[in-house]
């Protein structure tokens, strides 16, 4: 796995792990002690933020190309709106993924109808996904609580209380809720 705190801690979050590693259950977004759980001979190694928030510029200003609006979300990730596109987005997510591999970059693109769910999306699986508006309560039934980004002690109470998905967060939230939490 790859990090970028100095020193790694458990708590550290991965932005890159081996195929060996995601095939084991790893994923780019997960805590190093949750990662260690699924690969408990994770070796994990630091990378100088710098260095990496550079080459997600770079990954950025070349994806410019394939939509107006580009923006680093966090470590490993970067964010294309693509609302109001003309071309259909299964040939923009094409576009992206061919831009990325140009670059050297394995590249995993997942396409939905807002940023915060294509972010959680990314953290739960490890292949190309692309969601339109019908298909938001199917992801969100699909989607797993700890996919979401939220604090370790909140997936546990919520665990606690039956939710699995992100569906079933929305179920236990108060109408609004799930607005608050992003």
């Amino acid at each position: 796995g790859v990090v970028v705190d100095d020193p790694v801690r458990s708590v550290s979050v991965l932005v890159d792990a081996t195929a060996a590693a995601r095939a084991q259950g790893a994923k780019p977004g997960m805590r190093v002690l949750d990662a260690q759980q699924y690969v408990p001979q994770l070796v994990v190694d630091r990378i100088d933020p710098e260095r990496l928030a550079a080459e997600l510029h770079v990954v950025a200003e070349v994806l410019l190309s394939c939509s107006p609006v580009v923006e680093p979300v966090m470590p490993g990730f970067v964010a294309l709106d693509l609302g109001g596109m003309v071309r259909p987005l299964a040939a923009i997510a094409g576009d992206v993924k061919r831009a990325c591999e140009r670059m050297g970059h394995a590249a995993n693109v997942v396409v939905t109808p807002g940023t915060k769910l294509s972010l959680a999306i990314a953290r739960a699986v490890d292949h190309d996904v692309l969601v339109d508006d019908a298909g938001v309560a199917a992801a969100l039934r699909s989607l797993p609580v700890d996919a979401l980004g939220l604090p370790a002690d909140l997936v546990a109470s919520l665990a606690a209380l039956g939710a699995r998905s992100a569906a079933d967060v929305q179920r236990l939230l108060p109408k609004g809720g799930v607005e608050r939490l992003g």
